[in-house]
């Protein structure tokens, strides 16, 4: 599915309205892959096909405004994490650009304080990579020629830094839905 797609898929108006209402009020949104794509384009900006599609682990580098980011910053150095996708968009108005890959400048943004897209999959196990590997060979040899013979291999060389990368971020996920959640129960 794409960000695009709202014939074959009309909940995803709704889901961008969704998102809307939740960057309003605050309230946190984590966006991955598709989900940063739907970001972007509620805050009307255009997703479409990308040069260079990613499948496989890329090098992701954080961007200097991702160093005080409480999510972001949990990337620890250069860190490789799982992508597959085609699409990329143009970043809203108003984000704030933390994660850049050399393929795509747009790996991760947030928007204000809670409303956070990130395009790698860092939360994909390698069981769940290799079926999305193998439902799409075309698009997979495509994008990284040779990526089936050598991804036991990437998956031995990055999986276990994307993991604890995947563990951070959602610790502190969690904790900004905590504060916000104790913020609005006093309120």
């Amino acid at each position: 599915m794409g960000a695009c797609d709202d014939n074959e898929y009309p909940h995803l108006k709704q889901a961008m309205g969704l998102i809307l209402q939740f960057h309003e009020h605050e309230k946190p949104i984590l966006g991955i892959c598709l989900g940063a794509q739907l970001i972007a384009r509620a805050f009307g900006k255009p997703v479409f096909p990308h040069l260079r599609p990613e499948a496989g682990y890329y090098p992701i580098h954080l961007t200097e405004q991702a160093q005080d980011d409480p999510l972001a910053s949990t990337l620890k150095g250069e860190t490789f994490l799982m992508q597959f996708r085609q699409d990329t968009f143009e970043l809203p108005v108003g984000a704030v650009r933390l994660m850049t890959d050399d393929v795509d400048a747009n790996q991760g943004f947030r928007l204000g304080s809670t409303t956070y897209g990130f395009q790698p999959h860092f939360e994909a196990a390698p069981e769940f990579s290799r079926q999305w590997l193998a439902m799409s060979p075309d698009f997979v040899e495509e994008a990284q020629p040779g990526l089936v013979a050598s991804f036991d291999y990437q998956v031995a060389a990055y999986d276990a830094a994307a993991r604890k990368f995947c563990l951070a971020l959602g610790h502190e996920w969690m904790m900004l839905i905590c504060r916000r959640a104790e913020r609005d129960t006093t309120n």
